[in-house]
């Protein structure tokens, strides 16, 4: 491995160790020692001023099924706690409302969330294709673009979830 091959290896190793893989699949994937990965984790963790563990939990709340629970448990707690009788007197059928958009936004998310997951597999097999069959370069493009897809998906989950 070249020096300069570091960082984009690192950013690998985060990526599929956020994925749910340990550490052992992610040296065997890499063809790099667990110390060597180990010293990687430890330096981009203290670069990046966060955790992979931290990194991990984060891509699970996002996942759609997660995300769903999330709303669902949102929306039922809104009906379980009923209107507030303060923001009921300033603004009539401001309740109603808040119900409406959740439900609106949970029926919008479980139509999707079918077709999320389906993308999602679909880049899987292709991330796992391109990395037999790319040269490192092309691979290095390749996940320049599904992080930033990936990017805006985590930012449309943490947009529902607020």
């Amino acid at each position: 491995m070249r020096h300069r091959d570091r960082p984009a290896l690192t950013e690998q190793a985060r990526s599929l160790f956020t994925s749910g893989q340990g550490t052992g699949e992610i040296s065997k994937a890499l063809h790099v020692g667990r110390d060597t990965l180990r010293a990687w984790r430890r330096r981009d963790e203290k670069e990046r001023s966060t955790t992979w563990e931290a990194d991990r939990a984060a891509a699970i709340r996002r996942r759609p099924q997660n995300v769903l629970r999330a709303l669902e448990a949102q929306f039922a707690d809104l009906v379980a706690t009923g209107p507030n009788p303060d923001e009921l007197a300033e603004e009539p059928g401001l309740y109603e409302r808040r119900l409406y958009r959740l439900a609106q936004t949970i029926a919008r998310f479980r139509a999707s969330s079918s077709d999320l997951t389906q993308s999602l597999l679909a880049m899987s097999r292709l991330a796992e294709w391109a990395a037999r069959h790319t040269t490192d370069s092309e691979l290095a493009t390749l996940h320049d673009v599904f992080e930033r897809y990936m990017n805006d998906l985590h930012a449309a989950a943490d947009e529902l979830l607020a």
